[in-house]
């Protein structure tokens, strides 16, 4: 694939002690999202994750197709041995292809159709409850939408059902962003931080903080907080609120044609150039029973 290893193979090595072409040998790969592992002859001799090839992007997550054939030289364009015979030919005995057991967790809903002619249906994802039948091995860990890995529809079965079953399209629908978040912890990033919230309210939308968290302190580690929209960052609930550039970022960026209302936060810690330390304000900016102090620009104060 694109970009893993600058066009060089990827693999391991297996040391057959003699010849390859000696006897027949069985080669084969389990491909699996994140993971695909190597035998020869039942022996598993290499592995490999997303992990081994990082930060290159791991690209074999899609479908692919497979080639047998003789390679004659080095690694990819290496030079051609000097003691190469020609012509040298391949025999394969057989190709098998497997598909792994589906071991999905199952989930369901359900609609009545009680109009003719088309119709929008629209399923909730709170709506669907796991379904009864389970295949063999399928977890219980609830209806998590990070892999979905195929859907169907079905009629009813039993009483007067009869009939066919027509569908013009089916879309996901995206839900609107919520206009009003409640930050719950100190984190840089991640569920429930500041900097999440920010990504994810809606333009014109609110930020909240529980008030578990005064005179907490949220301390940056992956960046300022950039601000590309319209919002209000109030931190009354939560009195004494600071967020810490850690005096190795500078603390918030306001993009140019965004608006930034922040009220009752301590913004310190942070560093920057000469355009500022701890707040950069290219849009407008809002500030009102706030704290901005301990902010260090690139030589100077």
């Amino acid at each position: 694939g694109p970009g893993y290893s600058g066009g060089d193979s990827f693999g391991g090595v297996y040391d057959f002690g003699e010849g390859v072409f000696n006897d027949y040998h069985t080669f084969a790969i389990e491909w699996e999202p994140d993971e695909i592992r190597w035998f020869v002859d039942g022996i598993n001799y290499h592995n490999a994750t997303p992990a081994d090839i990082a930060p290159n992007e791991w690209v074999f997550n899609h479908p692919f197709f497979l080639i047998m054939n003789v390679a004659i030289g080095g690694n990819f364009g290496g030079p051609v041995g000097e003691d190469t015979t020609f012509p040298q030919t391949l025999h394969v005995d057989y190709v098998r292809v497997y598909q792994a057991p589906d071991t999905a967790e199952r989930f369901e809903a359900s609609f009545t159709d009680s109009f003719s002619g088309w119709q929008k249906v629209v399923l909730p994802f709170e709506t669907f409850t796991r379904s009864a039948e389970q295949p063999a091995g399928a977890p219980d860990d609830g209806f998590g939408l990070s892999e979905v890995w195929g859907y169907g529809f079905k009629l009813p079965e039993g009483g007067t059902t009869s009939g066919s079953l027509l569908l013009d399209q089916v879309r996901l629908e995206l839900i609107p962003p919520p206009t009003e978040i409640t930050v719950v912890n100190t984190n840089d990033s991640g569920d429930g931080s500041l900097r999440q919230a920010i990504a994810d309210v809606a333009s014109g939308g609110t930020i909240t903080f529980d008030p578990g968290l005064t005179g907490g302190t949220i301390t940056l580690t992956s960046g300022p907080l950039a601000i590309g929209k319209d919002l209000t960052i109030d931190g009354s609930a939560a009195p004494g609120l600071t967020i810490s550039g850690n005096n190795t970022t500078r603390v918030l960026i306001i993009n140019p044609g965004a608006t930034a209302n922040i009220n009752a936060l301590v913004i310190t810690g942070g560093l920057g150039n000469a355009q500022a330390g701890g707040i950069r304000n290219n849009g407008t900016l809002n500030l009102s029973n706030s704290t901005v102090t301990g902010n260090t620009v690139a030589g100077g104060a």
